[in-house]
């Protein structure tokens, strides 16, 4: 018995704040691969640490800083948010939890296959994102305003729908790549064939195996012998139609298979082939010794020279602002996790002390993430 091509592979990330439940991190993250987690946090220990071996091995020092600085900056957003739903609910004390998860799924043979982000509030459904109307779904009349602030920013959903499609994918491919010894292994299943009386269907039974969304080959094997279509078998196999087709022909079906968008021109590639056959042994190191280093870029609002002109005016009304007088500027008080904090597009090389330097900034239209008032 052995696995067949085009299974599903996917990273999913739980985010999980709570109030009034004693002996119990008020707020934690876990990253899943595969349904093995990978990365852990709390507000207890206030550090991001590896939960797999391969983890700990593959990435360098410095990621584990930045992933405890996202996970510290989310904690506050998750005991604010709290407060705000329970303000919706009419609630005041008790035990309550708010919940973010999201994450993708990669099909090797057909690409993404779906994606997931959605919160939760008390075990319960709170708003979801459809990913077919870039809208969001409230099923509850409590969510409703959040719905409406969140569909209003078309700029974000942009922004979301490019890191689902795009770098939630990447990454998912790195870890797999990392954990490839593990994730990849396989345990044979303990298989039993179930059938009633000669006109019900055959039901194949599978316990035991891994990974857990192994697709075995005995169900295809078990409808194909039955005459079943292939549309049919990939249906009930949960698995792609070329998939099945490439486990009974022993081949694939040749369709042209879609990568992602090129992010450099042609001429773009003859310089780098330059520089690669110059020093082929040149690596990351290099770039560091001379005082490089790969940052997400510093953001900037695409402005016009108008709105330069009226953002400098009123910059030099308030320059001589006391404490007092900033101290009564109101802050809106609802903010939810925004996805690119952590891993927002291409990364920019530069030095020390470049952060705004014209050629290292990102122009954006994203809202910002509090309002003044």
């Amino acid at each position: 018995m052995s696995a067949i091509t085009g299974i599903i592979m996917g990273s999913m990330y739980v985010y999980s704040g709570s109030s009034g439940i004693p002996n119990l991190p008020e707020f934690m993250t876990v990253g899943l691969v595969d349904g093995e987690p990978f990365t852990y946090y709390d507000s207890n220990i206030r550090r991001e640490v590896p939960r797999q071996e391969w983890m700990a091995k593959a990435v360098y020092a410095a990621y584990w800083d930045q992933q405890t600085q996202i996970s510290m900056n989310t904690e506050p957003v998750f005991k604010n948010n709290i407060e705000i739903a329970k303000m919706r609910f009419n609630q005041t004390g008790g035990i309550h939890t708010v919940q973010w998860m999201y994450g993708c799924e990669w099909d090797d043979e057909i690409g993404v296959t779906g994606a997931v982000h959605q919160y939760g509030y008390d075990g319960s459904d709170f708003i979801a994102l459809d990913f077919r109307t870039m809208t969001y779904v409230a099923p509850v009349m409590q969510a409703i305003p959040t719905k409406q602030k969140w569909d209003s920013n078309r700029a974000e959903l942009e922004n979301i729908k490019s890191y689902f499609t795009q770098e939630c994918i990447d990454w998912l491919k790195k870890y797999v790549s990392y954990g490839k010894c593990t994730l990849e292994r396989t345990v044979r299943p303990e298989v039993s064939l179930l059938q009633k009386d000669p006109s019900s269907p055959v039901t194949c039974h599978a316990t035991g195996f891994f990974p857990k969304g192994i697709v075995v080959t005995c169900i295809i094997d078990t409808l194909h012998r039955m005459g079943k279509p292939q549309k049919f078998i990939a249906k009930e196999a949960g698995c792609s139609q070329s998939a099945v087709s490439k486990h009974i022909n022993g081949k694939s079906s040749g369709r042209t298979k879609c990568g992602r968008r090129r992010c450099t021109s042609r001429k773009d590639d003859r310089g780098l082939q330059r520089i690669i056959k110059q020093r082929r042994f040149k690596n990351l190191a290099d770039g560091l010794e001379m005082g490089y280093n790969c940052r997400v870029p510093q953001v900037k609002p695409l402005l016009n020279l108008s709105q330069c002109r009226k953002h400098l005016n009123w910059a030099k009304e308030k320059k001589d602002w006391t404490v007092g007088q900033w101290s009564k500027v109101l802050f809106s008080n609802e903010s939810k996790v925004c996805l690119s904090f952590g891993n927002q597009g291409p990364r920019v090389w530069r030095k020390t002390g470049e952060e705004q330097n014209p050629s290292c900034l990102r122009s954006s239209v994203k809202y910002p993430q509090s309002v003044m008032i």
